[in-house]
């Protein structure tokens, strides 16, 4: 989080910005692996929740792309040395995730979805054009938004399991 950021029209003012985080913890990026390769294409309880999760996974990569060039741009405007190392923290860690969706992607291409190209393609361009006719403050807001989205459908993943899952105990 960036505190402090004042946007005016035509500059984004980070000079003041600071991490928020709490001094007493450090942003450690994960390195996870999974291997997809025996993964049904109904991996969870039913084809409609596999195939909701498997919509989402498209846009993932592009999505942290996205986070990952939108802090980038900004990081010559920070000063503070945690936020800082936050930044390259979150850099490190979204790289990470959007392999790990590329890698699920690939499965998915596999299974035989024609739609699954024409689709990352059209992310793609809705997201460079909302970036290219956004204002500064819209762009800076775009990885928070990412960021909470995913952040509320991991957790709704994690606290309703019997939904996504079933009883599966495999």
């Amino acid at each position: 989080q960036i505190q402090g950021c004042r946007v005016n029209k035509t500059l984004t003012q980070t000079e003041n910005a600071h991490s928020s985080t709490p001094d007493d913890i450090a942003i450690e990026p994960r390195h996870p692996e999974f291997d997809f390769s025996g993964v049904s294409k109904y991996w969870l309880k039913d084809p409609f929740t596999s195939q909701f999760m498997n919509a989402l996974s498209i846009v993932v990569p592009h999505s942290e792309r996205t986070v990952i060039d939108i802090v980038r741009k900004y990081a010559d405007n920070i000063s503070d040395p945690k936020l800082i190392r936050d930044m390259d923290a979150l850099i490190r860690q979204e790289g990470r995730h959007a392999l790990m969706h590329l890698r699920c992607n690939d499965l998915l291409k596999k299974c035989d979805y024609p739609a699954i190209r024409p689709f990352e393609r059209f992310h793609k361009f809705f997201v460079r054009l909302l970036r290219r006719f956004s204002p500064t403050a819209w762009e800076l807001a775009i990885p928070a938004a990412f960021e909470h989205f995913t952040s509320a459908i991991s957790r709704d993943f994690i606290v309703n399991q019997a939904f996504w899952v079933g009883d599966r105990s495999d």
